[in-house]
């Protein structure tokens, strides 16, 4: 399936200028054509927990003390 726990179906990603996660699928990947472009945005704060220093960093330039 589109959505498995592997690095190739997670590949078209960018960060939002919200600062969020947006991971856009490939047409037929996750559903039928006529669902439209599948994309999945994954709120900032949802990451905090998972992220690394780097990650942080990313998410969060402008935090102090990380």
């Amino acid at each position: 399936s589109g959505t498995e726990p592997n690095l190739k179906n997670y590949r078209n990603w960018s960060i939002t200028p919200d600062r969020n996660l947006r991971i856009d699928f490939e047409d037929y990947q996750v559903g039928a054509y006529v669902s439209g472009e599948p994309k999945v945005i994954v709120k900032t704060n949802d990451l905090k927990p998972l992220l690394s220093e780097y990650g942080m960093s990313v998410f969060f330039p402008n935090a102090k003390g990380k």
